[in-house]
């Protein structure tokens, strides 16, 4: 099979061909190089079979260039199904919005929190998706633990930042009022290692010298 080769003029990714000049591509993945910030709309014309894209962080525009990619079922090795499950958001709507990183989209938080996960899973060292999650920490937890998204959590809390004894305590109280018995403990254990309980009496008498 010919190896593909790819124009790309000023960080534009436009076309995708074989090395020996004929357009039609039959590679099931196709991995766009680093560097590269946006997809023309023709960019994958003649790919046929594509299977799956790995998209490099630096990609902010894509255009409808994968509009007519049939048989596209994942992107960066994540099914397109479970990139777009709890996504209440028009499917071509929801992966510009995925691959753009577009964190402020015009969104209900119910629409828009599933897709910045999913950009977190796609893109964990992102800095433009990490900011948002700092922003929105509680809340966007909150919605994980409403949705039973347990592999998402675990994932996040991996990266031992962002959480306080603030809103760490908040996320406990809100799982065990719905009842969410596996967060419950995956953040008590997690405030045990990462933060350490406050001796209240202990606090006290150092503060008043008792």
């Amino acid at each position: 099979m010919s190896e593909i080769v790819f124009t790309i003029a000023g960080g534009v990714l436009l076309r995708c061909r074989n090395q020996d000049g004929t357009s039609s591509v039959y590679a099931k993945t196709i991995t766009i190089p680093e560097g590269v910030t946006r997809i023309a709309d023709t960019a994958f014309h003649g790919c046929y079979r594509l299977e799956e894209i790995i998209v490099p962080e630096s990609v902010t525009s894509i255009g409808s260039a994968l509009d007519n990619c049939f048989f596209l079922y994942k992107i960066n090795g994540i099914p397109m199904k479970e990139l777009f499950a709890n996504c209440h958001v028009y499917r071509e709507k929801a992966m510009k919005i995925l691959i753009t990183k577009d964190v402020y989209a015009n969104l209900l938080p119910d629409e828009k929190y599933p897709l910045i996960w999913k950009m977190f899973l796609l893109w964990p060292e992102c800095r433009t998706v990490l900011s948002y999650l700092d922003k929105k920490c509680t809340s966007m937890c909150k919605y994980l633990i409403r949705t039973d998204d347990i592999d998402t959590m675990r994932r996040f809390l991996d990266l031992g930042k962002f959480l306080s004894k603030k809103n760490i305590d908040i996320l406990i109280s809100y799982a065990i009022d719905h009842q969410k018995y596996e967060f419950q403990v995956m953040l008590t254990e997690y405030k045990n290692n990462h933060i350490g309980y406050e001796d209240t009496e202990a606090t006290l008498r150092k503060k008043f010298k008792l």
